[in-house]
């Protein structure tokens, strides 16, 4: 790389972030930055009421067209309870039309949920099955602005992805630079997938099961962590659906909190022909257990290191040989 183009980095970084920056505020905000500072506050809602229809138990709101960026639903149970929202807002051409958003879960291991509407609504219920074990102890409209830093990243990377593009066209697609480009690509749009995902298996096919060999690779007894526990359970934390950042942050806290499960294994110290392929997330995911880092920082590590190590063999692979640079790539 020439020394001025070395010299352009830094500040394209620079730029590149402040970029983001202003396209999270612009894009992902403007709502809450034409409201009012007065409506820009957390507002606790009191002012509904609970019938039950058969089996279900309906909690009904009125919003008086108020704009809601999140609802915050607090709450205690002991198990997993299912529950949708139904709700009334305007549609594109100021009529009303009920909405109902995925179904979600009361989850017993964060008691919390967050949900972002972006939109202003009428009339909300929420619907769940009538159970004694739930108990809702608030539901609040969150309007405070709210900076999201797994979108600035993702923006950051793909404007970064789009520079890269266009230095790759003016260098006119060479394929003797295929290799470095496959591999750089490669790693953001690998990233991507890896930091901006919740921390959680059931993503992918049998990512539980890889989870357990990785977690199990070198045998003994292994007193597994909650937020191991949760990565092979048949409902891990998380598996419900992850529908804002604050539900992000919730579920890291639990997974991060290094208890003990009581859930114990016992695998013999002999590693098998069939465990080689495990190798690279093994080694991203014990060093850092190794150096004590935060459980979801070793989970991804463990998906960072095998990105790499798939990333060097293919490079390679295009890099040495003579015909087919593209195919390879592709």
């Amino acid at each position: 790389m020439k020394k001025r183009n070395k010299l352009l980095v830094i500040p394209i970084f620079g730029l590149l972030i402040i970029l983001s920056f202003i396209l999270e505020l612009t894009i992902f905000n403007h709502n809450i930055l034409l409201l009012s500072k007065n409506d820009r506050i957390v507002e606790l809602i009191n002012d509904y009421k609970i019938s039950y229809d058969k089996k279900d138990t309906i909690i009904e709101m009125n919003i008086n067209d108020k704009y809601v960026n999140k609802l915050n639903i607090n709450y205690n149970t002991d198990k997993d309870i299912p529950y949708k929202i139904e709700y009334i807002t305007d549609d594109y051409y100021n009529n009303d039309t009920s909405k109902e958003i995925i179904n979600d879960k009361f989850d017993n291991e964060v008691n919390e949920t967050i949900i972002n509407f972006r939109s202003k609504v009428k009339n909300l219920k929420i619907i769940y099955e009538t159970n004694d074990n739930l108990n809702i102890n608030n539901i609040k409209i969150d309007n405070t602005l709210k900076i999201n830093y797994y979108r600035i990243i993702f923006l950051f990377l793909i404007l970064l992805l789009l520079c890269l593009l266009i230095k790759f066209y003016k260098n006119g697609f060479k394929t003797e630079l295929l290799h470095r480009y496959f591999f750089i690509f490669g790693l953001i749009i690998g990233s991507l997938f890896i930091v901006l995902q919740p921390s959680s298996t059931y993503s992918s096919w049998d990512d539980q099961i890889h989870f357990q060999v990785v977690n199990t690779f070198f045998g003994g007894n292994l007193n597994w962590t909650i937020g191991e526990v949760s990565m092979i359970a048949d409902s891990p934390v998380g598996r419900g659906g992850v529908n804002s950042i604050e539900e992000q942050t919730n579920q890291i806290k639990y997974i991060n909190s290094n208890k003990e499960s009581g859930y114990l294994t016992k695998d013999k110290k002999f590693i098998t022909y069939n465990k080689i392929a495990y190798i690279p997330s093994v080694a991203g995911y014990h060093l850092s257990k190794m150096l004590k880092l935060p459980f979801d920082i070793c989970f991804k590590m463990g998906k960072m290191m095998n990105l790499i190590v798939y990333l060097l063999i293919i490079s390679y692979a295009i890099k040495i040989s003579k015909v087919g640079k593209r195919i390879i790539a592709i």
